[in-house]
């Protein structure tokens, strides 16, 4: 049901991180289902989001990547696109030409057969710190 998946329990960086990155620059989310972002409590952080019934493709495709930098009145090279999905989000974002971040909180192992992210942070909270424009280090990082 959509209550169900609307389920999402946010880590506690999520959304003060969010509203921060807002402030910088447009976010889009992108998502090949269907949670609600407005039943998360999360959707006003986001200048748009594109969902894979839109685009017509879901992630890795470079459709629904391409649909968000639309979105964004940005080209690929000028996003940087978060994920914590090595294949999904990372790989499918670098095909199609955007820089990435990998969220790895757990501490995962990157999978050898991929071209590492740009960047990659163990939290939204490390990923807003990195991307704050007074204290920005550059990617990679």
């Amino acid at each position: 049901s959509a209550a169900m998946r609307a389920r999402v329990a946010l880590f506690p960086d999520v959304a003060p991180n969010l509203e921060r990155l807002a402030r910088d620059y447009p976010l889009v989310a992108l998502t090949n289902g269907n949670a609600s972002l407005e039943r998360i409590g999360i959707r006003h952080h986001f200048h748009d989001v594109v969902t894979a019934v839109e685009a017509g493709a879901a992630k890795p495709d470079a459709r629904i990547f391409d649909a968000a930098c639309e979105r964004a009145g940005v080209r690929p090279i000028e996003a940087l696109h978060v994920g914590d999905h090595p294949h999904y989000d990372i790989a499918g974002a670098r095909a199609a030409g955007m820089r990435t971040a990998w969220v790895n909180r757990s501490g995962d192992p990157w999978p050898g057969e991929l071209e590492p992210p740009d960047a990659t942070v163990s939290s939204i909270a490390e990923l807003a710190e990195r991307l704050t424009p007074a204290t920005r280090r550059e990617l990679p990082g």
